[in-house]
C-alpha cells in the first residue's frame, strides 16, 4: 500500500513495512526535514515530533474521494514518527487504523499490506522496474524505468550537506515532486529501494534510491 505523507507542508510518499489489526508502519525518507540535521548532527524522532505535525491520507480513502467527485475535504490522518535515519534519508512513521477515517468518520476497513522487501543484491545488471508514487494530485502514479548501476550517495550529491552515508540505486527514469519516499519495485513485486532524489543533479533522466539492504537494517526492529 502506498501513501501520502505530509511533513508539515512537504508532501513524499509513503509505503506500509509493517502492522497488525491496530496500527501501520510506514516507510519514506527523511530529507523533508533535512534542514533540521546531517548525519553528525542526527535530529531524535521525539525533536521531529515537537517540530511537525505529520499525516497520512490512506490510498483507499483516497480512491474513494476520487470516486466522489473530489468534494469537501481530503481525509487526512494524523500520525508519529517512530524512528529516523539521518545518515541514510529514511524515516519509520506510525499510525492507528482507526484513526483512517472518511470525511464521514468512517474507519478504512480494506487491507493495508505489507510490502516486501527484495534480498538479493542487484548489481550492475540492468532490469525492468516499476516506482508507485503519489505527486500532488496524482494518485496512483506508476513510473516504469531500467535499473542502470549502483552508486554512492556522494558520486550525486556534491556537496553533501546532509552528510549522506548510502548506496545508491541508479535507475533511468524521471520523478516529480512529492514522489519521494516511494518505493522502486522489480518484475517480483519486491522492493528495490526507496527515492531519494531525481532530476535535480543533471540533466538526465535519472533518479536515485536507497539501496533495499539499507531499508531493512533500519526497519528491522519495528518489524
Amino acid at each position: 500500500m502506498a501513501s501520502e505523507v505530509m511533513e508539515s507542508t512537504l508532501i513524499v510518499t509513503g509505503f506500509v513495512v509493517a502492522g497488525d489489526n491496530h496500527r501501520l508502519r510506514l516507510l519514506t525518507c527523511a530529507h523533508g526535514l533535512d534542514h533540521l540535521f546531517k548525519r553528525s548532527h542526527p535530529i531524535s524522532f521525539s525533536t521531529a515530533n515537537k517540530l511537525i505535525a505529520t499525516t497520512v491520507c490512506c490510498d483507499h480513502l483516497e480512491h474513494q474521494y476520487r470516486q466522489g467527485g473530489l468534494i469537501g475535504e481530503r481525509p487526512y490522518s494524523n500520525a508519529s514518527i517512530i524512528a529516523i535515519d539521518c545518515a541514510h534519508d529514511l524515516m519509520l512513521v506510525d499510525v492507528v487504523i482507526d484513526n483512517l477515517r472518511d470525511m464521514h468518520g468512517a474507519i478504512c476497513h480494506n487491507s493495508h499490506r505489507s510490502v516486501r522487501l527484495a534480498r538479493e543484491v542487484m548489481g550492475d545488471k540492468i532490469s525492468k522496474c516499476l516506482l508507485l508514487s503519489w505527486p500532488p494530485q496524482k494518485h496512483r502514479k506508476r513510473t516504469e524505468g531500467h535499473t542502470s548501476t549502483m552508486r554512492r550517495v556522494t558520486e550525486i550529491s556534491e556537496p553533501n550537506l546532509n552528510e549522506y552515508n548510502m548506496d545508491l540505486v541508479e535507475v533511468n527514469m524521471g520523478v516529480e515532486s512529492g514522489s519521494s519516499g516511494g518505493p522502486l519495485f522489480n518484475g517480483a513485486g519486491e522492493v528495490l529501494g526507496l527515492l531519494h532524489a531525481g532530476g535535480i543533479f543533471d540533466d538526465t533522466d535519472s533518479s536515485y534510491f536507497v539501496r533495499v539492504h539499507h531499508l531493512h537494517n533500519f526497519v528491522a526492529p519495528y518489524v
